[in-house]
């Protein structure tokens, strides 16, 4: 204790002998010029620097500027997606939030801000804000928009508009919803390029679309080397329309298994595109299938096959 004391006494009488010292040598000068300030900010600095030290604490430290930190908040660069298509710029989460605000061009920078895992009618749905600062909300589905950011991560909206009323879209008969299914149409489904990949789409009027697919490393069987399957479809606008993921074969659009997939699912009498989902409508529609193999060595490589179609009601 005498010790730490003594150091202590001693560190501060040699600076007040240095003030001492230095005012002697400068002679009688007025307090205020500038070179007494200087003087006396050196000899306070030293002070502080020789109790800082007896105490052991580090002397202060000017902050850096705020320029030379990045962000202000200091939480760096805000996260930023991008349009991969052209994509419907909607005032509410889904596509009963009808006419779109505007279409937005493919390659478009988004500041993202929400993120719903429920849209109306379906889907997933990204809340952003554009250049202009303008508010509004896009599909968030992997084949629309891309992330620098897990959406998963990101707060749920403050409050999502209410849905605009529809008039009542006029379903088919029971009968007809049984002995006829919505009839369709495609050209011939792109594939991969991928050396590994085999995989064929199937088509029918009951099930819509099967994926049957297999990395022949893996095997030839259906599956084979698989983790998931992944189907989405949008109007030729690039409106999501449906989107489901399937972990086990038979990739089936609307679920089921080997060997027979789910049929059309049906309510009130209509077919609709998955439960909860819009009714099905005549017209000319996108589908994108995505397969992601399970080797490790592949991290992030997708397959995809991708076409057009068309669906006529009986």
């Amino acid at each position: 204790m005498f010790l730490k004391m003594s150091n202590r006494l001693a560190g501060i009488m040699f600076s007040l002998l240095l003030l001492v010292y230095l005012a002697a040598c400068r002679g009688a000068q007025p307090l205020s010029t500038p070179e007494n300030v200087d003087v006396a900010a050196s000899v306070t600095a030293a002070v502080i620097t020789a109790i800082a030290q007896v105490e052991g604490t580090p002397p202060a430290t000017t902050l850096p500027d705020a320029a030379t930190t990045g962000a202000p908040d200091g939480t760096g660069e805000a996260p930023v997606c991008r349009t991969l298509q052209e994509l419907n710029f909607r005032f509410g989460p889904g596509l009963s939030y009808n006419p779109p605000i505007r279409a937005l061009p493919a390659d478009t920078p988004l500041t993202p801000l929400a993120f719903s895992t429920i849209g109306y009618p379906s889907g997933q749905w990204l809340q952003v804000r554009d250049g202009s600062g303008e508010v509004g909300w896009v599909s968030a589905g992997s084949p629309f928009v891309a992330c620098d950011v897990e959406l998963a991560t990101l707060p749920p909206p403050a409050n999502i508009p209410p849905t605009p009323t529809r008039p009542p879209t006029p379903s088919p008969t029971a009968v007809e919803v049984a002995d006829l299914p919505p009839h369709v149409t495609n050209n011939a489904p792109g594939g991969t390029s991928a050396d590994y990949a085999d995989g064929e789409v199937m088509v029918s009027d009951s099930f819509l679309f099967r994926m049957r697919v297999a990395d022949t490393r893996f095997g030839s069987e259906d599956g084979a080397g698989i983790d998931y399957v992944e189907f989405f479809i949008t109007t030729q606008d690039g409106d999501p329309v449906y989107s489901r993921r399937e972990n086990e074969p038979a990739y089936c659009i609307f679920a089921g298994g080997e060997p027979n997939c789910n049929p059309w699912p049906v309510r009130n009498g209509g077919y609709v595109w998955g439960a909860g989902g819009p009714v099905v409508q005549p017209g000319d529609y996108e589908a994108s299938i995505l397969v992601y193999p399970q080797d490790p060595a592949f991290d992030g490589e997708v397959w995809n096959w991708d076409f057009d179609f068309t669906l006529t009601l009986p």
